[in-house]
């Protein structure tokens, strides 16, 4: 499993050589977080990525958690 952070641009990754060799290219299994710093670091952005990467590395742990839902609540403070 790879988790990409915002400096990586996803519609390269075909193009990447170092990427394609990848086994969790190869499966597949890569995830990307949403961008948290720009100008200034958005730590509701940041927790998010926090309960993203968790339902992709323990899903059963984080079934009950709507992504979408967390991050509304976030950013909209």
């Amino acid at each position: 499993m790879l988790i990409l952070g915002e400096k990586y641009k996803f519609t390269k990754l075909d193009e990447d050589n170092l990427i394609k060799k990848l086994k969790a290219y190869k499966q597949r299994r890569i995830y990307g977080i949403l961008p948290y710093n720009n100008y200034m670091t958005n730590i509701g952005t940041a927790f998010s990525d926090t309960y993203y990467i968790g339902k992709v590395l323990a899903p059963n742990k984080f079934n009950d958690i709507d992504i979408v839902k967390k991050l509304m609540k976030f950013i909209s403070f």
